[in-house]
């Protein structure tokens, strides 16, 4: 016999009452949620305000995006007046022949931090972060060229 008093899974808030009674109290806990849609339905503008809302409430979270530049994700931002401190940008680059991958931090809401892009690797010894990609002229675009002269290492150094 199933009892009718099971409790329901726990969920976290969207920050927007309205979805949240749609999906029942909010969304599942420990999940991973993607939301398609057309060009300017607000996808950013939910993720973003629900990542806001996490952390308002201590939780942490992460932001993917794959097409949008840290331009577009700021100009929502701004848009509703909400402050994205800290931001970390990962990117995906090209060099050599070889899919790389580069960090920046953008943003951060208090002291000083460093506006350089690095690359960086995850491997067997764990997260490695290089030296700045001076010679690398477009890496957040996504369309980066080299400007340096040779070749770029080939492993980030500590």
């Amino acid at each position: 016999m199933v009892s009718s008093s099971q409790s329901s899974p726990p969920r976290c808030t969207t920050g927007v009452k309205g979805l949240d009674a749609i999906l029942g109290g909010g969304l599942l806990r420990d999940r991973v949620y993607l939301f398609p849609g057309a060009p300017g339905v607000g996808k950013t503008t939910l993720g973003l305000q629900f990542l806001l809302e996490g952390a308002r409430l201590g939780e942490k979270g992460l932001y993917i995006t794959f097409s949008e530049t840290k331009e577009e994700i700021e100009g929502v931002a701004d848009s509703h007046g909400w402050d994205l401190s800290p931001v970390a940008l990962f990117r995906y680059f090209e060099a050599q022949g070889a899919v790389r991958q580069a960090i920046s931090v953008i943003k951060k809401r208090s002291g000083h931090h460093e506006r350089t892009i690095r690359e960086f690797a995850v491997g067997a010894g764990g997260v490695r972060v290089g030296k700045p990609l001076v010679e690398m002229d477009g890496v957040l675009t996504g369309l980066p060229i080299f400007r340096g002269e040779g070749r770029m290492d080939r492993k980030p150094a500590d």
